[in-house]
């Protein structure tokens, strides 16, 4: 006989005194109604995308737009339509942005350009999500960073953890540069000397500050030797005599040519010298002062530089003032006597740029990025509650995978956070709002998408399942949204939860301590490309959803296991031969059997029923 009916199989059963009633089960219980999926980041027909994850059961979907371009694909009608869509439903939908780098760093490098682009940017998308829900915040990650190179690597070590790699970004060329740790040998020492990559940066700054300075005084050189020359010395002083008026004999006249053209040749010298001053002061001042790093500026050494440039450049304006002086009095100036006044300025330049400390020019880009980066966040969300008010999409920003950028630990993303909302409270002060409105603002509208799998990558450098529960109670006061994906710490493997070696359960517990109450989206495409099923099931086991509203039994992970209706059958039913005695439907049957025929006799006695 054929089995067209699962129930004619025995699936079996776990044992009621197991405890997670599943190897899936994390050991921790989310609502369903709660637990949502990403739709496909490679289309713009998101609808027919949100569709598709409403008929798996969700209440929650997030429209997963990864590229910049798909993003633009999508027609400004399909955003109302989602609207409606989830109006009808009773679902929410959230938005996962494009791939851009808040910071401004690009294929080329970074540049102020890119940095505003990207701002536009992300302002359009976050004025875009709120036609998702015009009446609510909706949720909107951005990755804190998407540099397109690794950001600082970090090792675990015995009484805690080291730097390995950092990368270093100079802000005139945008250029990054990685620094790796690296053990250097020196003769007549036994043992090698360790530098660290931050030691290493710090070298590297010294040194490059110090070669500008020995190139100037290198050219500084060549214009002094050559108005130092015994020739040109001794051609000089006819020179000046004839600038002074007094008669030149014949023979000494070529001597005026001789000095001309040595004080020119000088002073091509000096002035390549000064417009190198002027770039070093330049990057001193921007670099060193104005937006030094905050360790210098607490420890003086920002200070003690502006006291050395205000000094050069009250020098340099006296001097030109001096020249301006005597051109206004009509006086000739002799290019002898200019090359000299350059000369002056040259020397006392390279001498105040010696006593300035190292100006950082490589920069670690962790720090370089902090303060673009908050920028351009603080900017997107403060002109996002300009024109939505309360109703303003919540910007969202993810820790990345740390192979494509940084702010991927809590305690970086927490720097970044709290910039972006201390860049807002100044914005909104500035335009008017009340400090206390505008910090509760921005509190409500920049916080922290936690992406349990990219911050168990930690796993590379032998970090361990406590030291990952712990950057994720670090961050949990700021998370508004959560991604679930599993992976086993060495690939971004996005299987659904409890496939892998996350730690789900504790730094979900973590999370709720903190109040999180948000969405959590199983981020499980590849899951789903492999396997060709939806991950929506599994997930609802490995958090053991309820099986209803109500938070109660039965759930998901105990009734995918429960005693299912085995069922063997009664036997051979419906033999052929009663279909070849009595037709095809019994319709030869008695009409007292309910067949078309009447009877001639009685069944019981044989009497006929006439």
């Amino acid at each position: 006989m054929a089995y067209t009916n699962y129930e004619f199989f025995y699936e079996g059963i776990y044992k009621p005194v197991e405890q997670d009633y599943g190897d899936l089960f994390t050991g921790y219980r989310f609502p369903g109604y709660s637990i949502g999926a990403s739709t496909s980041t490679q289309t713009a027909n998101q609808v027919q995308e949100v569709s598709s994850r409403l008929n798996e059961g969700m209440k929650v979907v997030e429209m997963s737009v990864l590229d910049p371009r798909v993003m633009g694909m999508i027609p400004k009608q399909h955003m109302k339509e989602l609207n409606q869509l989830s109006k009808l439903t009773g679902s929410e939908t959230t938005l996962h942005g494009p791939l851009i780098d808040p910071a401004g760093f690009s294929r080329e490098g970074w540049s102020e350009s890119a940095r505003h682009e990207a701002e536009q940017e992300m302002l359009q998308i976050v004025e875009r999500a709120h036609e998702l829900n015009p009446k609510g915040n909706v949720p909107v990650s951005f990755h804190s960073s998407n540099w397109g190179f690794p950001g600082a690597e970090y090792e675990k070590t015995k009484t805690g953890e080291k730097e390995t790699v950092i990368v270093a970004v100079n802000p005139e060329t945008g250029q990054p540069s990685a620094f790796k740790e690296e053990k250097v040998y020196y003769p007549g020492e036994e043992t090698p000397r360790e530098y660290g990559p931050r030691k290493r940066l710090e070298v590297y700054n010294e040194t490059a500050w110090s070669n500008q300075i020995t190139g100037l005084l290198q050219m500084a050189k060549h214009g002094d030797e050559i108005l130092r020359s015994p020739y040109v010395e001794d051609a000089s002083k006819v020179y000046l005599e004839a600038v002074k008026g007094h008669p030149v004999a014949p023979e000494d006249r070529d001597k005026i040519a001789i000095t001309e053209d040595a004080a020119n040749k000088a002073l091509m010298f000096f002035q390549d010298v000064e417009a190198g001053i002027r770039s070093m002061y330049d990057n001193a001042y921007k670099y060193g002062i104005k937006d030094a790093p905050e360790d210098e500026k607490q420890r003086g050494i920002a200070a003690e530089r502006a006291k050395i440039l205000t000094a050069l450049s009250k020098q340099y304006t006296a001097m030109y003032k001096e020249m301006d002086e005597r051109k206004r009095r009509g006086e000739h100036i002799d290019i002898l006597d200019y090359a000299l006044k350059y000369k002056r300025r040259c020397d006392e330049g390279i001498a105040a740029l010696k006593h300035i400390t190292p100006v950082q020019m490589m920069r670690p880009v962790e720090e370089f990025a902090l303060d673009k980066s908050a920028r351009t966040i603080a900017n997107v969300a403060f002109q996002s509650y300009k024109k939505f008010g309360t109703s303003a999409p919540i910007v969202s920003l993810e820790n990345p995978p740390g192979e494509i950028g940084g702010f991927s630990r809590a305690k970086q993303l927490k720097q970044l956070i709290n910039a972006s909302r201390e860049q807002f409270v100044q914005n909104a002060v500035n335009s008017g709002m009340s400090e206390t409105r505008a910090r509760g603002a921005a509190e409500k509208l920049i916080g922290a998408t936690w992406d349990v799998g990219h911050i168990n990558l930690m796993r590379k450098g032998g970090f361990t399942e406590e030291d990952i529960i712990k950057e994720t109670k670090a961050i949990a006061p700021f998370v508004k949204h959560v991604h679930l994906a599993d992976n086993f710490g060495f690939q971004e493997a996005h299987l659904p939860p409890g496939m892998g070696g996350v730690p789900i359960k504790p730094m979900l517990e973590e999370l709720e301590k903190a109040g999180f109450k948000g969405k959590a989206i199983v981020e499980a495409g590849e899951f789903v490309q492999h396997f060709k099923a939806s991950p929506h099931p599994y997930a609802l086991s490995a958090l053991g959803s309820p099986l209803y509203d109500i938070k109660m039994a039965p759930y998901w992970n105990q009734i995918q296991s429960s005693y299912g209706s085995y069922f063997g059958g009664y036997g051979t039913m419906l033999p052929e031969e009663h279909f070849s005695m009595y037709g095809a439907g019994f319709s030869t049957l008695p009409t007292e059997l309910g067949g078309r025929v009447p009877g001639k006799q009685s069944r019981l006695t044989g009497t006929p029923m006439e």
